[in-house]
């Protein structure tokens, strides 16, 4: 009985898992990973702490209504600024969804997975 319990504290994430929550993707978090709820510790499977793309300041949108430089070049809400640049949140986007295959629809990227 004592190891059902421990076994049930312990959780494969799954790829739905780590769509819907910001903190995993932020973290580099894949699936297979497992979350220890006894411990709220994720435990690394297949990722690596430098899978990790919390680096910066993530811009608001009040900082962006704040500052006419922001507005000027475009910057939207989720963009992120490190080392002196501003890293724009659609590459981002694309890279989260060439790692946790977001993008379902017929595409050149899906339909070479395929084959």
């Amino acid at each position: 009985m004592a190891e059902e319990a421990k076994a049930e504290t312990k959780r494969t994430l799954t790829l739905a898992d780590i769509q819907s929550s910001e903190y995993l993707r932020k973290n580099g978090v894949l699936a297979g990973d497992v979350f220890d709820t006894s411990t709220d510790e994720i435990i690394r499977v297949f990722s690596t702490s430098e899978d990790s793309v919390s680096e910066g300041k993530i811009l608001t949108q009040e900082d962006i209504d704040s500052s006419p430089y922001l507005q000027e070049n475009n910057v939207v809400a989720g963009d992120r600024f490190y080392d002196g640049v501003i890293h724009r949140s659609s590459t981002d986007d694309v890279f989260t969804q060439f790692k946790y295959g977001f993008d379902k629809g017929g595409n050149l990227i899906s339909y070479g997975a395929d084959i």
